[in-house]
């Protein structure tokens, strides 16, 4: 029952906060971000048509692409604006991975640096410089942090989309004057990367920090593509869908009916602790919990994979009792659970031969001469499980299995 209410509780204030996020999306877009979108499909043009000039009198080459990098650096300004105005945080526009990969640095550095880190050593004027930054971000996280008034870390870099937009607008100065930090060191990082573009193209592998296009085509098919994806977010700005304006209600009504849980819980737990140790055993004062925890389950009123494996240990404990005694399961309880354990045990049975169960994208992708030798079910009864699908699936071609040859035998998962 303690874990019931615990869960009722941490639901019921999930969905108040869902409720307040939807709530901040649909607030007309400010000014200052359908600005931004504004320029960046203009300046996106732009650069296409400079791109389109350049491949009628040169060759490509990197060098050549980097004579565009005012407005490919642009481009990228306008994004990290885009993130600020959009309600994200200070953080999330900061994009520290990326700019610490530009030493080959960071956690995500084994990934994506092909070299040792660092690329630029210290001692180096790219290695000071690249400290220099390094000290701005430092000095603007210890800010970040100390600053109360934000909202909480833990929430993610962008995900308390509501709390951003508050923050802003009782703090508008406060808010600028991070906002213009955030600017300026991603405009030195540009600056960085663009430097040093030749050894770092080099050294990134599958396109992080600031991939170069890899002929003219490519080049101006990204420019249209930004193009393109600014006129379809200033489109959208005007035409929200109907569905949309319709989350926050739903999200409030169902939190409405967690929080009246709780209260049911609430109510329910206080009459079991007040009750007179002496007092006659009533069953329904123990059963009403379970019967409110199954009316509740279908408003939602509960986390969903809580309310699952509520389910699923109710009916392990019946097994147990059925196992013993059929017939110390209530008649009203037991036809259904009966049906239950039936389709949980079919679908634990080994099968050889047949068709899969579920989709098999080997055994559908090489049919008709697909045939399957073995399934291996996923099952709580069996305790096997194929990682977080379902079976695992053995077959081989049709030629193959004629010839008793099982060289080439295909192993693939249903889901």
């Amino acid at each position: 029952m303690q874990e019931a209410l615990a869960q009722s509780r941490a639901w019921a204030t999930r969905l108040t906060d869902a409720a307040r996020q939807q709530e901040a999306r649909l607030k007309p877009p400010r000014k200052e971000l359908v600005t931004a979108f504004e320029q960046l499909a203009e300046t996106a043009e732009r650069l296409r048509e400079a791109l389109a000039r350049s491949e009628a009198e040169q060759p490509f080459s990197l060098q050549s692409w980097l004579s565009h990098a005012e407005l490919v650096l642009r481009i990228r300004e306008l994004h990290d604006e885009i993130t600020l105005q959009r309600g994200g945080s200070f953080v999330a526009a900061l994009d520290k991975s990326e700019i610490e990969l530009a030493n080959g640095e960071g956690f995500l550095a084994p990934i994506w640096v092909k070299s040792k880190a660092p690329l630029f050593p210290p001692d180096t004027e790219q290695g000071r410089r690249y400290a220099g930054l390094v000290r701005l971000i430092q000095d603007l996280e210890r800010d970040i942090q100390a600053d109360v008034r934000m909202p909480s870390p833990d929430r993610g870099v962008s995900a308390d989309l509501a709390g951003w937009l508050e923050y802003r607008e009782k703090f508008p100065q406060d808010w600028e004057a991070y906002a213009a930090r955030v600017r300026g060191i991603r405009k030195l990082y540009y600056a960085f990367w663009i430097d040093n573009a030749a050894a770092l193209e080099t050294t990134m592998a599958h396109g992080r920090g600031l991939p170069p296009p890899e002929s003219w085509a490519d080049a101006r098919g990204r420019a249209e593509s930004e193009r393109d994806w600014a006129h379809e977010q200033l489109r959208r700005f005007g035409t929200a869908e109907a569905s949309e304006g319709q989350r926050p209600a739903i999200a409030r009504s169902r939190q409405q009916k967690a929080e009246a849980l709780v209260a049911e819980l609430e109510a329910v737990m206080r009459r079991i602790r007040d009750r007179q140790s002496e007092a006659a055993f009533v069953p329904d004062e123990w059963t009403a919990l379970y019967r409110l925890l199954d009316e509740r389950a279908a408003d939602q009123a509960l986390p969903e994979f809580w309310s699952t494996g509520y389910r699923v240990l109710r009916s392990e404990i019946a097994k147990q009792l059925y196992a013993d005694d059929p017939d110390a399961v209530i008649p009203a309880a037991r036809h259904p659970l009966e049906t239950d354990w039936a389709f949980d045990a079919e679908q634990a049975t080994l099968q050889i031969g047949g068709a899969p169960r579920g989709w098999c994208a080997d055994f559908i992708e090489n049919k008709p001469n697909s045939v399957m030798l073995l399934q291996f079910p996923s099952n709580n009864l069996t305790h096997f499980r194929c990682g977080d699908v379902s079976d695992l699936v053995v077959s081989i071609s049709r030629s193959d299995l004629e010839r008793y040859d099982f060289r080439h035998v295909r192993v693939d998962v249903s889901n």
